[in-house]
């Protein structure tokens, strides 16, 4: 459930990391390591200490970074007035017959996975075991995501809503908690129920779980006021947009960014089958700054899937979607060029997908737009969208089409990024590829996300 890279374990949703050693001729040799689900108030060491030896194994848990990397012995004394110690071993027996339950579980699951409710059954523990890892104390009962029409509502009684964080056109975001965990709750008026079912039903689909989409945590409704909410694990930094407006980024910040983006996007567009379970290929239809956030460790995480289409197999639209106004979901300013002419297919399932891809580019604009590097020895421009150069904050679907569509304008790309270095010849070609007035010439999700992996190699290089 965490961010992992390489040898290094980002503990997003815990502030205690915990470390499994075995003793070898007086020697702690590293086991296990990891992140642990205790809050920062059940684990107040910042070293990795430990008193005693069960079977050659002993454990510590600690709250400062790296801190499970080495591990020292402390005589018990010096714990006497350590209220943690007293339930330290019972804390590590917990710990193992948690790990023994689990395993049975898991065994009992696979025995299970030819029949399809037990598949379901499958995804509904995994997804409580999420929850679960974010909540240290009571746990809160999730939503049955299988049954998409009605399920059974969350526990609400200890949600606290302490401040608003956007307003949509269909919904609006709030900040609050819920078992003193802080979460976001994306609430739906009565109005925009279909936008809320539809969004639902993308983050119920199997498998969509992904470190570059918002963590959903469950969904329901307050049936006092018909009001519709989902309920996501809070991203720190709020929306790309708001992040870009309140802060510049160096190169390398400004690739992780951009990245993470183009890793989320590509998994969205993944159709996944294993194990029995299918995560169709899912277009996003509306992506823009306003729609991805971003996370504490500065990667992104998309979201907002009200208008998103899932690429069922075979893939068909039903009569209903066949109106103009399904071909202009999603924001204007971030339309393709087909899009804003009516042009796009939308039995087509590629260029479905290159719409989002020449979205992706220009929030690769926006993010490289607000590099340090990018502009040597001059001021970074105050953030800006896309467009809004060249047509205001305000500009109609005709002004769109004529700049975009007619004229094949694309947002400026900064002389100063020629004279920089070698790098950011290869990301205007990326923009270039991802924007391109021709969808079947446009770059895919993968190919920018693997040319933007390249480019983070080739500044570490």
């Amino acid at each position: 459930a965490d961010n992992i890279s390489g040898p290094v374990q980002h503990c997003s949703r815990s502030e205690c990391c915990v470390g499994f050693f075995e003793i070898v001729d007086g020697v702690a040799r590293p086991e296990r390591l990891g992140c642990y689900n205790y809050s920062f108030a059940r684990c107040p060491r910042a070293k990795c200490t430990y008193t005693s030896v069960n079977d050659n194994f002993t454990s510590c848990l600690c709250n400062s970074d790296f801190c499970n990397g080495n591990i020292t012995w402390v005589p018990e004394s010096e714990h006497a007035t350590d209220p943690f110690s007293q339930s330290y071993s019972s804390t590590v027996l917990l710990v193992l017959s948690i790990a023994g339950m689990v395993l049975i579980m898991l065994v009992s699951l696979m025995l299970m996975t030819k029949c399809r409710h037990a598949v379901q059954k499958c995804g509904f523990l995994w997804r409580l075991r999420v929850m679960l890892s974010s909540v240290p104390e009571e746990p809160v009962m999730l939503v049955n995501e299988y049954n998409r029409d009605e399920g059974s509502p969350i526990d609400l009684s200890t949600k606290e809503l302490h401040q608003i964080l956007s307003r949509g056109h269909y919904a609006d975001v709030w900040k609050g908690t819920l078992n003193g965990v802080a979460v976001a709750f994306k609430i739906y008026p009565p109005a925009y129920g279909n936008l809320y079912r539809n969004e639902k039903e993308v983050y119920s689909l199997p498998m969509m779980e992904h470190g570059n989409v918002a963590l959903f945590l469950g969904a329901g409704e307050w049936t006092q006021k018909g009001h519709y909410f989902l309920l996501l694990e809070l991203a720190q930094h709020g929306s790309l947009k708001s992040f870009l407006s309140l802060n510049t980024n160096n190169w390398e910040a400004t690739l992780k960014l951009g990245f993470s983006l183009a890793q989320g996007l590509t998994f969205l567009h993944e159709e996944i089958l294993k194990d029995g379970l299918h995560k169709p290929a899912i277009v996003h239809r509306d992506l823009s700054s306003n729609n991805v956030l971003v996370k504490a460790d500065g990667t992104c995480v998309l979201c907002d899937f009200g208008s998103s289409t899932i690429l069922h197999t075979p893939f068909a639209l039903g009569a209903q979607q066949q109106n103009s106004d399904v071909r202009l979901v999603g924001t204007l300013r971030y339309m393709a060029p087909e899009v804003l002419d009516g042009h796009l297919n939308l039995r087509n399932r590629s260029e479905l997908k290159q719409a989002d891809v020449y979205a992706l580019g220009l929030l690769l604009w926006e993010i490289a737009m607000r590099c340090t590097d990018l502009f040597p020895g001059a001021r970074v421009p105050e953030y800006r969208l896309p467009y809004e150069a060249e047509l205001g904050l305000s500009p109609t679907l005709e002004d769109f089409r004529q700049l975009v569509y007619e004229k094949r304008e694309r947002p400026f790309v900064p002389q100063l990024w020629k004279r920089s270095t070698q790098f950011c010849f290869s990301l205007e070609e990326i923009l270039g590829d991802c924007w391109d007035h021709d969808a079947e010439a446009r770059s895919s999700a993968p190919c920018t996300a693997d040319r933007l992996s390249t480019l983070q190699a080739m500044s570490s290089a």
